[in-house]
């Protein structure tokens, strides 16, 4: 039996209402289930089960899906972990195909190859004496060796092939530790280490395991910092730097801080602030926001107050805003990081700079208006940057309460702010798809088959599956494509929680258009791909007419021609 099909058979068998009243208190409203989310600080319920369509949704932290994903993010559970504690549970075979437990062992086989990379490190840090560069920079940066051994950093040396010796000695395929983005390959076959002369900083999943490396070089180099790239167990995008070694301070204290580097979180957390998580330097995404909405409802970005702060508060803002997040905004002084300010001024200094933190748009406000000048160019400069952070709220009452605070400081009529934004915002009938933005496009025709998925087969007829790109919706898509007679929408089983969160949202809201019948909107989502890709060919005639006329083949110029004119025709 696969994996899949033993998932889908503990879906069919289990009652999702069953399992999480063992660990929520569900009272029922209606059609659905109501109780305190146990992912995040609940006041009110906002934690919905429907035993109709046997998924789950907090409405408060945006975590959701069927009962494994349940069990999954509960327990700490892996999928694979999570079927075969729930199969056992309720006598269900577990004895997967030949292809599930190659794909099992393959994971498990980069999470120990990992597993014996770190050891490799933490000895060469601590019992070697080439790590003592290392340890002496660590000393220079008042971190002890409890921290440091906390978080398990270690050391690599300055050499192309210590890792890779010391892997080979142990038995480990080299190619498996090369999937693993330990080792590079060279032309001839052979390989080095990916990481050389520096200071290494394991990445740990949310349960504990090492899924990759960041690097930060000791002396001059480049890059200055070294990550591991993405694979089969590491994904930047979804993970978190010190998130499974602080998860439960964050809890505790009710609040958290985002700074950008391994040694700022280190050194916060060696004075004492261990309510920290740090981005694997990336920009944050939506799947970082709901990771941190799940442990608290209170964020403060800690940013330079210069120019990549700005960039980095604008690029926040629209993510934790569409998130239900309102984070607040800590502010260094000039030439200060958290690392160098904490290990400065101490830990009473960075708490207090905690207790002015401003709330995110007032710090863009006022770091805004420092930039452009206070004439009705520059007023509207600064309210054409802020627009898309504005577009980001949900709430409209939130919406108002920031739309009339921005326009006291700006001295702009709130009416004109909110004529503004009314015309950006999508049209709520079918025929603004063809007026409306990629990821409004993208989001909506995701919505629509989720909800009607017998136009799937249309719509690839004609191609339209070309308009997701990479990510979350695309995979979703992919999946849908499998919905037939013998699967329903809510039969799907995923094993990554993202996909089922967004699943069960689309599932638990009203389709779009709904007062609008579905063949209507369908006929308006074809009409919209097709002109596109009109247009597309359009441009691409011209531009072979271009060149035909310029090389002189006149022939085929006016045969092109003629193609472009009984195409303009059908459109």
């Amino acid at each position: 039996m696969s994996l899949r099909e033993v998932a889908r058979r503990i879906k069919e068998t289990v009652n999702i209402v069953d399992v999480i009243s063992e660990y929520v208190a569900l009272k029922r409203s209606g059609r659905n289930y109501l109780g305190l989310c146990p992912f995040h600080a609940d006041r009110k319920p906002s934690f919905v089960v429907n035993e109709e369509k046997q998924i789950f949704r907090c409405f408060g932290c945006g975590v959701g899906g069927d009962v494994i994903g349940f069990y999954m993010k509960f327990h700490n559970l892996d999928f694979v972990e999570a079927v075969r504690e729930l199969a056992r549970r309720f006598d269900i075979p577990f004895d997967l195909d030949e292809g599930d437990r190659v794909s099992a062992s393959r994971q498990k086989a980069l999470f120990e190859v990992n597993e014996k990379a770190q050891r490799f490190f933490v000895q060469m840090l601590w019992a070697s004496r080439a790590g003592e560069e290392a340890r002496a920079y660590l000393q220079k940066r008042g971190l002890s060796a409890e921290t440091a051994k906390i978080f398990g950093l270690g050391f690599a040396p300055n050499s192309y092939d210590s890792l890779a010796s010391h892997l080979k000695l142990a038995g480990i395929d080299l190619s498996l530790a090369e999937e693993a983005g330990l080792l590079v390959r060279r032309e001839d076959g052979s390989f080095y280490d990916r990481f050389r002369h520096r200071l290494i900083f394991p990445i740990y999943d949310l349960s504990g395991r090492v899924v990759g490396f960041g690097g930060r070089i000791l002396g001059s180099g480049e890059p200055k910092y070294l990550n591991t790239p993405e694979t089969a167990i590491y994904h930047k995008g979804a993970l978190l730097y010190g998130l499974f070694h602080t998860r439960d301070f964050i809890r505790s204290a009710g609040f958290g801080l985002v700074v950008e580097g391994y040694l700022d979180l280190l050194s916060l957390y060696e004075a004492g602030i261990k309510e920290v998580v740090a981005s694997l330097g990336t920009a944050l995404t939506a799947q970082h926001v709901r990771q941190m909405k799940g442990l608290s409802q209170e964020w403060y970005l800690v940013f330079d107050a210069d120019e990549a702060g700005l960039k980095a508060a604008m690029r926040a803002a629209p993510i934790f805003l569409n998130e239900g997040l309102f984070p607040r905004v800590i502010i260094l002084p000039q030439d200060e990081d958290p690392d160098s300010f904490v290990r400065q001024h101490g830990a009473r200094a960075f708490l207090d700079l905690k207790e002015k933190a401003l709330e995110i748009f007032d710090f863009l406000l006022e770091i805004l208006r420092t930039r452009h000048p206070p004439t009705p160019e520059g007023k509207l400069a600064v309210f054409r940057e802020l627009e898309p952070a504005l577009m980001a709220l949900k709430d409209p009452v939130l919406l108002d309460l920031e739309v009339k605070k921005i326009a006291e400081r700006l001295g702009i009529s709130e009416t004109a702010i909110k004529r503004s934004l009314a015309q950006r915002k999508p049209h709520p009938r079918p025929e603004a798809l063809h007026r409306s933005s990629p990821a409004y496009l993208e989001r909506v025709i995701l919505e629509f088959v989720v909800h009607y998925p017998r136009f799937i087969k249309d719509f690839e007829e004609i191609g339209l599956g070309e308009i997701f790109q990479e990510g979350v919706h695309r995979r979703l898509y992919e999946a849908l494509k499998t919905v037939g007679e013998q699967i329903s929408v809510e039969d799907l089983t995923f094993d990554d929680l993202e996909l089922q969160a967004l699943l069960s949202e689309i599932l638990l809201s009203p389709p779009p258009f709904e007062d609008v019948p579905p063949e209507r909107v369908a006929a308006e989502i074809k009409g919209w791909w097709l002109k596109k890709r009109y247009q597309q060919r359009l441009e691409e005639l011209l531009e072979a007419i271009r060149k035909a006329e310029a090389s002189g083949q006149m022939e085929e110029a006016l045969r092109l021609l003629r193609e472009y004119q009984e195409l303009r025709c059908q459109i």
